[in-house]
């Protein structure tokens, strides 16, 4: 089997410089375009006890600022644009080794380009910055277990490996257990878990980006009940969680 992806998506934005008597501009504005293209294709071996999915994925985003001079703004003049592409390569397998787990790991590629313009004039004084094109390259591999006991105990745990050019290898993990109570049709569940995100190209080294920016790290779980009422006529949940 083969799939492909297209999505397109064209914005425009009239922006204000503050709230307020005087903060409207109408030549302020912001147009960016977002061009996403992915092809995957799966492969079943084995009578389907062995699954695999590889894909392909490109993204292209382009954003554009202008605010030229006005009667209200005689001083003011910006130019800004910023251009950023990711490829990834993604190759995942499933395995369906027996009826209680299914076991899944994977490997990813994934490299982002970018490159910024920006040129600014107020009060007789201007500034520049033409950033050239920057590179962040990030290889990835996970591994997952989906746990199925007697149709009243369900976990998931997984584990991932992150290593990125810039902010080094980071390693996050999560574990989602639920219990079902067949007799009340009760169910109780949880998940601990962390995350890691690093800065984008854009957050870096564009003018509204900063170099010293770290890479978000993240640490959080939460505890839920949901109950079926009615013969699943009517659903009820409720969940308490807690990030960091």
């Amino acid at each position: 089997d083969f799939d492909l992806f297209l999505r397109y998506l064209k914005a425009e934005a009239d922006l204000d410089n503050h709230g307020g008597q005087g903060g409207d501009d109408p030549n302020a504005r912001q147009d960016s375009q977002q061009l996403f293209l992915r092809g995957q294709g799966r492969l079943s071996l084995f009578g389907g006890l062995w699954e695999q999915r590889i894909g392909v994925s490109l993204s292209n985003q382009e954003r554009d600022y202008r605010n030229d001079r006005d009667a209200d703004h005689p001083t003011e003049f910006e130019r800004a644009s910023y251009d950023g592409r990711i490829m990834k390569l993604d190759w995942q397998h499933n395995l369906y080794l027996h009826p209680t787990n299914t076991v899944t790991f994977g490997l990813e590629y994934e490299t982002e380009k970018g490159r910024s313009d920006y040129l600014a004039e107020a009060f007789g004084l201007s500034w520049e910055s033409i950033l050239e094109e920057k590179e962040a390259r990030t290889r990835s591999a996970y591994l997952q277990d989906e746990i199925r006991l007697k149709s009243f105990f369900f976990a998931t745990a997984g584990l991932r490996i992150d290593d990125h050019s810039r902010f080094g290898s980071q390693t996050t993990w999560r574990l989602a257990p639920a219990f079902l109570i067949s007799a009340t049709k009760t169910k109780i569940k949880g998940s601990y878990g962390t995350g890691f995100k690093a800065p984008t190209l854009y957050q870096l080294y564009s003018q509204y980006g900063d170099r010293d920016l770290d890479p978000e790290r993240s640490r959080g779980w939460d505890v839920g009940i949901e109950q079926d009422l009615f013969s699943q006529v009517l659903f009820l949940g409720a969940t308490y969680f807690h990030n960091d």
